[in-house]
């Protein structure tokens, strides 16, 4: 597990993040993590040899989210993430067909029960968003954020109980949200207030 940086590495971080000044990349960024919207990441799923990964994950959104909805016509593919280890269990990316059932699969994440080893449903990110959003996350450890959390695959953070969730794409606009400036490199939080899911990871 990564240790929480100081306040120091992270204001670095906003500074010098991949990204954080080229329109060019950026673009591409939200180009692949749009490829991956259909996606979910499951974490904690016990490995097995010669396992049906399929059957494993439709058992946990039947018995553990408590959703009669999700088929097998509803996920194209289900694999595991890099080699076999025998000292970790290995993530599982669950590609669905189409973005409702993953969606109500996301959602309904809260219902997931409290269990040692416990399983995690997360969106999968690409790597520099999946970093922009633990940069976030050691923020709201410092209490320099109250709520993070994401959303069709854009980070978003909500600095009070009482403000607005704000969208959040680069380490720029992190910087410019906790430290008081205004303009944002992404969408308006406008864009998000309509079936926004305020929960806090």
């Amino acid at each position: 597990m990564k240790s929480i940086k100081s306040l120091a590495d992270i204001k670095k971080t906003m500074h010098t993040g991949l990204g954080s000044s080229c329109p060019k990349y950026n673009a591409y960024t939200g180009l692949e993590q749009e490829s991956k919207l259909n996606n979910l990441l499951i974490v904690g799923i016990a490995e097995e040899d010669d396992e049906d990964l399929q059957n494993k994950v439709l058992s946990i959104t039947k018995h553990k989210l408590n959703l009669d909805a999700v088929c097998d016509d509803d996920i194209d593919i289900c694999y595991r993430l890099g080699k076999a280890c025998d000292s970790k269990v290995r993530d599982v990316i669950v590609k669905f067909t189409g973005r409702e059932k993953r969606n109500l699969v996301y959602r309904c994440k809260r219902n997931m029960p409290r269990e040692d080893p416990a399983i995690f449903i997360n969106e999968d990110l690409t790597q520099s968003r999946n970093k922009l959003f633990y940069d976030a996350r050691c923020m709201k450890k410092h209490d320099k954020i109250k709520a993070v959390w994401t959303q069709d695959g854009h980070v978003m953070v909500k600095l009070t109980d009482f403000s607005d969730p704000v969208p959040i794409q680069t380490n720029s606009d992190l910087r410019n949200v906790v430290y008081g400036d205004t303009e944002l490199s992404g969408y308006s939080a406008n864009e998000y207030m309509e079936d926004t899911d305020l929960e806090s990871n």
